[in-house]
């Protein structure tokens, strides 16, 4: 998944995302890594001081998601070499 925005500050500004924060978001402004702050109601907010900006909020696979999609593919492998030896 993927968002992006453009932004003009006029004053410092604190921006707030409707999307709540979990570690597989990446947040990137004027395309460097960004620090995400999560709002008291448990959504993404970030600050800006004045100036123009182009966001992008990313959704990126965490090492978990990883672990998980390996650990499907080898069984997968696992079931359909299995189910060859039964012929």
């Amino acid at each position: 998944y993927e968002r992006q925005f453009k932004i003009t500050a006029e004053s410092n500004a604190r921006i707030n995302i409707r999307t709540y924060n979990y570690p597989a978001w990446h947040l990137y402004v004027n395309d460097q890594e960004y620090p995400i702050e999560q709002a008291k109601d448990g959504t993404i907010s970030f600050t800006l001081t004045p100036g123009i900006y182009k966001v992008m909020l990313r959704y990126q696979w965490t090492p978990a998601f990883k672990a998980g999609m390996v650990l499907s593919l080898l069984s997968i492998g696992a079931c359909i070499g299995l189910g060859k030896f039964q012929e």
